[in-house]
């Protein structure tokens, strides 16, 4: 008899040194070939909103560039400016990080001598901190353009044995879009609406499956090891 749910949790990791956002999974029993549809998803929203992808900060004062990182975690609009402070001003003195209580903009001040940001290094973290992708004027005080956002991604890019069922330019092996609906160190607590089912083929039977989070930027997403759970419903 084959089973109509399929429930892939990576508690039952094939390999234990592997992390929960790559990872592959051992069935109890063999997922037979067919057309499975995503029917519930549980993913924990574990990932560091800053991390390697997004935490770098180019900045010039006085003729001196500095090339510095921000502590790979999880920021708030309270913690980062504390950490964003120290971090300039561990490599020159005299700066002031603040947000706007009304418009939500972070602004950079010096006290003494005027600099300059650059953000166009692809791991900048320009739009976390509301600015655009570009070098900034010099100044005294540099103000965001836009908004402080700290949980820039809006879905998780979901793959099961690196099937592409999304219509990418690129074929980046998603197999289910996931939309973000919580904050960070909560849950996706996600079933699928009736307008927006989401399928998979599976073209052979297997006993183990590799299931991959990526961001919408494609890059892995670590989870730091919190487990994910799918269930997915045979259809034929």
């Amino acid at each position: 008899m084959t089973e109509r749910f399929v429930q892939l949790s990576t508690k039952y990791r094939q390999f234990p040194n592997e992390e929960s956002h790559n990872c592959l999974i051992s069935t109890p029993k063999i997922v037979k070939a067919g057309i499975y549809k995503l029917s519930h998803c549980l993913i924990p929203l574990s990932f560091y909103n800053i991390n390697e992808n997004n935490n770098k900060l180019t900045f010039t004062t006085l003729g001196t560039t500095y090339n510095v990182n921000l502590i790979p975690g999880v920021y708030d609009t309270v913690n980062i400016l504390t950490a964003l402070e120290e971090l300039l001003n561990a490599s020159a003195s005299g700066f002031t990080v603040e947000l706007d209580e009304i418009t939500k903009k972070i602004e950079i001040s010096n006290s003494t001598n005027s600099f300059s940001f650059d953000f166009t290094d692809k791991n900048s973290m320009y739009k976390e901190l509301g600015f655009k992708s570009a070098v900034t004027t010099n100044a005294l005080s540099i103000t965001g353009t836009d908004m402080i956002n700290l949980l820039p991604i809006q879905m998780v890019n979901l793959s099961i044995d690196n099937i592409n069922m999304i219509n990418w330019s690129i074929n980046h092996g998603t197999t289910f879009i996931i939309p973000i609906e919580s904050g960070l160190l909560s849950y996706i607590n996600y079933t699928p609406p009736s307008q927006f089912q989401q399928t998979v083929y599976i073209p052979s039977d297997r006993r183990q499956i590799r299931l991959t989070v990526r961001d919408e930027l494609f890059n892995l997403l670590d989870l730091n090891n919190q487990d994910i759970m799918i269930v997915l419903e045979r259809l034929s």
